[in-house]
């Protein structure tokens, strides 16, 4: 198995199932009562446990102020959107089915911005980013 693969698999496969699962476990925590607050909480002590885990295994980087800024700011838009989320599904009654598609348009804000900031314009193939993105959007519409 080639390098490519192996870090497709990793960054990508084993994520897609990860926040698939954890999507499921938010109207889990939803229908059983936990608060969103709580729940914030909640996630927020494990990622500390994934972190301090990770700090183990990882050799260290190192890290400067504006690194640690951009980790934190981070972890504030993904809280937020997390808060979205749990919201919409407990406020709202919105159907886990219908809102992950939606959400997961990030795909699209992702790959634009970093067509701008990293120059990846350079790397990709126009015509298969604009048919996977034109897929994304009819996908989201539909559900």
């Amino acid at each position: 198995m080639n390098q490519t693969l192996i870090g497709l698999l990793i960054g990508g496969v084993a994520p897609a199932i990860l926040y698939g699962i954890g999507n499921v476990l938010v109207k889990i925590t939803e229908r059983e009562g936990l608060g969103i607050g709580p729940l914030l909480l909640c996630v927020g002590v494990a990622v500390i446990g994934v972190g301090c885990i990770a700090l183990l295994i990882f050799p260290d980087r190192g890290f400067t102020m504006k690194s640690v800024s951009y980790g934190l700011l981070f972890g504030v838009l993904w809280g937020i959107g997390t808060l979205c989320v749990a919201f919409a599904l407990s406020a709202y009654g919105i159907p886990l089915a219908k809102l992950v598609p939606l959400y997961n348009t990030n795909t699209l804000v992702a790959v634009v911005i970093a067509l701008v900031i990293f120059h990846e314009w350079r790397d990709i193939q126009t015509t298969r980013l604009l048919l996977g993105a034109g897929l994304i959007i009819i996908g989201s519409v539909l559900v």
